[in-house]
């Protein structure tokens, strides 16, 4: 019995699915991580082939950001549950994309998983929202994201497979995206094994606040009818109920995204959201390219894939640190975000004094104002990874805590503002040097802390 009762615990579905974005994003990340070397060496053999890897991204964010205002309809119509498989199916088709590829097939499996990210996210928050409280939140919050970004590890695969070589043949490409179909599918199936919902219901109420809505209109149309209704009519009259239901709260989805956008606190919290994409955006692709580009160490390149695995576990490590901070220190979400803030600022510097300058661009023997230092530049990579673990566990304990009958509209519009920055981000770090971006990241550091601090503070 205490093995079913285990299993049945909120706890557990918090893992559960913990472990299926784990298979998830095992497969995706080490996807977008290889994916322009892939592209280059499928060029060189099949020149048919006029797809790039930078335009997919852009095409990624670019649907992600805008899909968010749509998501919480699709949530409120299928329900969390349903919404995270059938968004996942997304992920498989990217990375099923890269078997043979097709130039138009390839753009479109683009869009679609911005579309599928979008839904996929909100559904997260959703589901994390119907199965946590007040006191489990940052425990739960932490549990997942350090699952999630376990994910990170997963570029090892590729560094095993590709044995060091710049150019990737068909034969370790088709060997590489199999056995990401397949974590895929691991995470496809593990969705279908969440219950809708914690205790028989059905998960919307912390979407939307409309069933006591819906309750109410069938309950008028019970007293019209009577009691006398038979077998046939109460199955016409439940499926009527579960139309109106799903088409009132489609509706309502989005005009509630609409009002929650414009609400004080939501206007605080959309420069932290937007740090925390600009932030994203440096930390997975550029920080790793300008390590590649620093000429000055003889094996650089080799760095990019360890430089993505050790900014996860800093991710991880700072998951862990924001969950035992408020079980067993205490210390509140205000903190937490204070130190990543301070990490980040410090590693900016670091950066600064470390990295040359025109490294986002190109491969450069210059130095900065030191003589480059791999050791330094990998600790930074932890660093990076450490602050941005806290905020965006801090991020999602308060958008539950203060949401949680609107967590989907919520969610939606922290990632809508988060891949929405993240795809400025990319377009900009094309054109500007690293000491530019540094400085944009510091600004946007110091004002998204201030807006947190401020929106924390609000009843």
């Amino acid at each position: 019995m205490g093995c079913l009762q285990l299993l049945g615990s909120k706890r557990f579905l918090v893992v559960l699915m913990g472990f299926s974005f784990f298979c998830l994003f095992t497969a995706f990340n080490t996807a977008a991580g290889v994916e322009e070397t892939v592209i280059d060496s499928f060029q060189s053999e099949h020149s048919s082939f006029k797809g790039s890897g930078y335009i997919s991204l852009s095409l990624l964010y670019i649907t992600f950001a805008f899909s968010n205002w749509f998501a919480p309809p699709v949530i409120a119509l299928f329900g969390p549950k349903w919404s995270l498989f059938l968004s996942s199916l997304t992920y498989t088709l990217f990375a099923a994309s890269f078997l043979y590829l097709v130039t138009w097939v390839f753009y479109t499996v683009s869009i679609f998983i911005g579309f599928g990210a979008a839904v996929l996210w909100t559904s997260q928050g959703a589901y994390l929202a119907m199965n946590s409280d007040s006191h489990s939140i940052s425990v739960n919050s932490a549990i997942f994201w350090a699952m999630f970004q376990s994910a990170n590890l997963g570029g090892l695969i590729a560094t095993v497979l590709f044995n060091g070589n710049d150019d990737i043949t068909n034969s370790q490409r088709t060997e590489l995206f199999a056995i990401l179909v397949g974590a895929s599918i691991v995470a496809n199936v593990s969705f279908l094994f969440l219950p809708k919902s914690q205790g028989g219901g059905s998960g919307k109420g912390s979407l939307l606040d409309t069933d006591e809505d819906a309750e109410g209109l069938v309950h008028d149309r019970d007293s019209a009818e009577g009691a006398s209704v038979d077998e046939h009519e109460c199955v016409s009259l439940a499926t009527t109920e579960a139309a109106v239901s799903n088409e009132y709260a489609m509706r309502d989805a989005f005009v509630q995204s609409m009002r929650l956008f414009m609400e004080p606190k939501m206007l605080l919290l959309f420069w932290t959201f937007f740090y925390s994409g600009i932030a994203t955006s440096f930390f997975t692709g550029v920080y790793g390219t300008c390590l590649g580009n620093t000429a000055y160490w003889p094996q650089s390149k080799s760095y990019v894939g360890l430089a993505t695995v050790i900014g996860g576990a800093g991710q991880v490590s700072a998951s862990l640190f924001g969950g035992a901070s408020r079980k067993c220190l205490r210390i509140e979400g205000q903190t937490v975000v204070l130190v990543g803030a301070l990490i980040h600022i410090s590693c900016f510097f670091l950066i600064f004094l470390n990295i040359p300058t025109d490294t986002p661009m190109e491969s450069t023997f210059d130095t900065a104002y030191i003589n480059p230092n791999e050791y330094l530049g990998l600790g930074c990579s932890f660093l990076l990874g450490f602050g941005d673990g806290c905020l965006e566990t801090e991020i999602m304990n308060l958008l539950v805590m203060s949401y949680p009958t609107r967590s989907a509209p919520a969610f939606a519009l922290y990632k809508f503002s988060q891949s929405l920055s993240c795809a400025i981000a990319f377009f900009y770090s094309t054109y500007l040097n690293l000491n530019i971006q540094l400085s944009i990241l510091l600004v946007f550091n110091i004002i998204s802390s201030l807006c947190f601090f401020s929106a924390f503070s609000m009843e």
